[in-house]
């Protein structure tokens, strides 16, 4: 279903910049769309747990996204690419035992800086940079969680398109991972409303998320009956 509807895109948008890359030899953001492409693909791949499918991929992914950086220093949602390998290839490795035998060179803290500069100046990439660092500073355990500061980030988000689904289920797990108990409290029930009325994107399946997330901040709280 959508899965295959999914990967077959990503194969054919490989496809359509390997064909461009041939007519436009070195171009830039032909390189950066190649690597994008290999980039969600490995990332897909370390989802379902295939690692070494997900390193081969991003490997290609880097040396796409390398080059477009080479090429042109300032295209800088070429920094999101760089900046997920840096961290990941760089994190991963620490719990996954069989990238713990290969040398992915990654390095978390220079990945965080690229991800900050994508973030900060990328034109394509602008709001993927800051979703992973949201992902970042909620589940890093070596020194980088900040939920606190990834509650202020998806506001802004929010703030930006507010009708966004996947922004408002993200501020959920923000509020409650940094503690803000009543927040999560009235932004799952506001998130239940829009279920409610049948709002765009606001899905029926989404309905017990927002309730789980409800009764545990209650339970946090100190509102047991409430939960």
């Amino acid at each position: 279903g959508l899965e295959k509807e999914f990967l077959r895109r990503i194969d054919t948008s490989i496809e359509k910049a390997q064909v461009w890359l041939k007519a436009r030899p070195g171009n830039p953001e032909v390189l950066m769309t190649l690597g994008g492409s290999y980039g969600m693909k490995s990332r897909w791949d370390a989802t379902r747990g295939k690692w070494l499918q997900a390193v081969f991929d991003g490997r290609r992914a880097m040396a796409a996204v390398r080059a477009a950086n080479k090429a042109d220093p300032q295209l800088y949602d070429a920094y999101l690419g760089i900046g997920m390998w840096e961290y990941y290839a760089d994190v991963f490795p620490r719990f996954i035992k069989v990238l713990g035998r290969m040398m992915l060179g990654g390095d978390r803290l220079k990945g965080i800086e690229h991800l900050k500069l994508a973030a900060e100046k990328g034109r394509y990439g602008k709001i993927g940079a800051q979703l992973v660092l949201i992902e970042i500073l909620l589940e890093d355990r070596f020194g980088a969680k900040d939920p606190k500061l990834a509650l202020q980030m998806i506001r802004k988000l929010r703030a930006w398109l507010p009708n966004s689904p996947i922004f408002h289920q993200i501020e959920q797990v923000c509020a409650y991972e940094a503690g803000e108990y009543a927040d999560a409290v009235s932004v799952s029930e506001e998130y239940l409303a829009r279920i409610d009325r049948k709002a765009l994107n606001y899905h029926e399946a989404e309905r017990a998320r927002a309730h789980v997330t409800i009764g545990m901040a209650k339970w946090r709280s100190g509102d047991r009956s409430g939960a």
